[in-house]
């Protein structure tokens, strides 16, 4: 399939690069650009703007370029007579400079420039954004105050600032990289019309760490969709009317005396439940980083628009600042052992990544990453001497002794000397192959078939050229971090990616000797890596990744106990720990199965490698771990 996108791309690349760069005739084009979420055109991630087009004129074929004066993502577009088409691009903090951000068409019929006024305001933070996919615009406008409950005292701080944005079903994005800068995402009436692409985007976006709230009510007919079935904590619903004062005023700070409908239903797969008199007014089940929330009435219709608890509830359920912990936890383990002491991040003393070792004679040739390139100071230093010898001390040495005209044999051969110093410097890498070194984690959810994989892969480039890094189900690209490296002044490359749905980078143009680091989410479809069961005290785990697991420990609800490698397709037994019985200060993946109150299997998997297929894989720089998350509750063990 990969193969078979590649040759159109590489066809567009060859044809744009032969095309005149003309203006493209206003008659024959209209274009603009507008946010996929209604309030949401600016943020610290990915946000989705839709650019449509229609072709008056004649039959063009092109792309959409989007970016600034650092970086640009090209986007392919075929638009014969009279089409129009609407593509949705996804510009992201992380891979442009902050500079104006410019959408440009460009096609062999010519080249406009697409017109875009990014809004005023400018949405910081990660774990303060709500969105509602629905029919209604607006019904989430009551976050954007703080209710009179909700008023700080003096001395106090102040409640946190939400933003509300909105999306029609039927134009909701269809990739998990949407959602990266949305903490929750409402399901509201009509969300039933999603695409079956978007319903696997917003799964993966769960995923990841935000947070998928249903509501139920009179008419949910989203509950009785079964593309959802395996997701919503609760079955069997029916409508009944019911009264809950004491859950509204515990939960939202206020007293809620009024009646109401709701979809009662029995829990499923919940590991917590809010009920009155036995009938579940609201549910919540972990999802890998993320959960999944259900309400079990509708707080957009009457009496809860009338209510002064909206804004709490929705807070104390969705609990957006969970968005921004999975984030910081996903941050933590992208970072490899080799690494932490060079960009400060740090993972649990517990892990021990795989360790190869080297002998002189080959270590640089397998491992470019352990070499330091000298830094500017010495390079200054050298040219300092070499001028000073070239020049005066080679001059005045050879007039004393009267034989200035054999400055044209030393010059020359000072010239070579401080040439091969220069070149003795960086000497190892030229022996060196092109190589890759890839860390980060893999997370899973017990009982979903794809699971997603964000982490960064560092690269060197012994030769100077292009290189198609033959990526795959990429996501989401983000530029490499220039503080993540200690080689100082090392040459930049070009990467310049595709996005064709997924993102391709077939033209990475590199100079000699160069390292480039990109870091990602890519998706990785009907995998399946383990299997957990658990009876009372204790859990067996089988390895079904094709792979030897080396080591890796089981978190549950604040515990944590350790277990040995799991050789390809075998099983072991560990005990359960008990819950709380570890200090989380610190360790996001203890304070994740606190919070989420799930269990999670963190390990260490062997041949896997994620990103650019190209290459030699430096094994003991590369370290994939593996975030399982299951339901604690489930199986047996002999």
């Amino acid at each position: 399939m990969m193969a078979s996108i590649r040759k159109p791309v590489y066809a567009l690349i060859t044809a744009l690069a032969l095309a005149a760069v003309a203006s493209a005739d206003p008659k024959d084009f209209s274009a603009d650009v507008s946010p996929v979420f209604q309030g949401l055109s600016s943020g610290t991630g990915a946000v989705p703007m839709a650019v449509t087009i229609e072709n008056k004129g004649p039959d063009a074929r092109g792309q959409i370029i989007v970016g600034d004066e650092t970086a640009n993502v090209r986007y392919p577009i075929d638009l014969p007579h009279g089409a129009k088409k609407r593509v949705i691009t996804y510009p992201s903090q992380s891979m442009y400079g902050g500079m104006p951000l410019q959408f440009t068409l460009d096609t062999n019929q010519g080249r406009m420039e697409i017109p875009f006024a990014p809004n005023a305001s400018y949405i910081y933070g990660d774990s303060n954004v709500f969105a509602l996919i629905g029919d209604t615009a607006g019904d989430l406008g009551f976050l954007r105050q703080p209710s009179r409950n909700e008023t700080a005292a003096p001395g106090q701080p102040a409640a946190q600032a939400y933003f509300d944005v909105y999306c029609k079903p039927e134009d909701a994005p269809d990739r998990p990289i949407a959602f990266g800068t949305i903490a929750v995402v409402v399901l509201g009436p009509g969300s039933e019309r999603l695409s079956d692409d978007s319903v696997k985007a917003l799964k993966m976006y769960t995923l990841t760490g935000g947070t998928l709230l249903f509501v139920g009510g009179a008419s949910a007919q989203l509950l009785d969709d079964r593309r959802w079935a395996d997701v919503i904590p609760g079955a069997n619903f029916k409508t009944k009317t019911t009264t809950a004062p004491g859950f509204f005023a515990q939960i939202g700070g206020s007293p809620l005396n009024e009646s109401f409908t709701v979809s009662a239903g029995t829990p499923r797969n919940a590991s917590r439940t809010w009920t009155r008199d036995g009938m579940m007014l609201a549910s919540e089940r972990p999802w890998g980083l993320g959960k999944i929330v259900f309400m079990a009435f509708n707080p957009f219709e009457d009496p809860f628009v009338r209510w002064q608890g909206r804004r709490k509830l929705f807070a104390n359920l969705g609990r957006p600042m969970d968005f921004a912990r999975s984030r910081a936890m996903i941050g933590q383990y992208m970072v490899s052992n080799t690494d932490m002491y060079y960009s400060g991040a740090s993972v649990p003393a517990t892990y021990s990544g795989p360790v190869t070792a080297y002998s002189p004679s080959n270590r640089i040739q397998d491992d470019p990453f352990d070499v330091e390139l000298p830094s500017w100071s010495r390079v200054f230093y050298i040219l300092i001497a070499y001028l000073i010898i070239v020049v005066p001390v080679n001059f005045i040495a050879l007039r004393t002794l009267k034989r200035g005209e054999l400055a044209w044999i030393t010059a020359p051969v000072i010239s070579l000397v401080f040439a091969g110093i220069f070149l003795n410097q960086a000497s190892e890498l030229y022996s060196a192959r092109l190589s890759t070194a890839t860390s980060g984690l893999m997370i899973v959810q017990e009982g979903m078939d794809a699971s997603l994989f964000a982490g960064r892969t560092q690269m060197f480039f012994p030769n100077g050229g292009a290189y198609d890094l033959k990526l795959s189900n990429v996501d989401e690209l983000a530029a490499s971090d220039p503080y993540s490296y200690r080689y100082e002044g090392g040459p930049k490359t070009q990467i310049d990616p595709v996005d064709t749905g997924t993102i391709l980078v077939p033209d990475l143009r590199a100079s000699n000797l160069a390292f480039e680091e990109i870091g990602y989410r890519q998706i990785f479809e009907k995998s399946k890596f383990l299997q957990v069961e658990r009876n009372g005290a204790k859990v067996r785990i089988t390895n079904l990744s094709g792979a030897n697991i080396t080591s890796g420990e089981v978190y549950y609800k604040g515990g944590r106990v350790a277990f040995a490698g799991i050789p390809a397709g075998q099983s072991i037994t560990a005990p359960l720990p008990s819950p709380g019985s570890a200090n989380n200060q610190g360790d996001l993946v203890l304070a994740n199965t606190v919070r989420n109150q799930t269990m999670a299997i963190m390990c260490f998997v062997e041949n896997v490698k994620p990103g650019p297929q190209i290459g030699n894989e430096v094994s003991s720089r590369s370290q994939v771990r593996l975030a399982y998350f299951c339901n604690p509750a489930q199986g047996a063990v002999q």
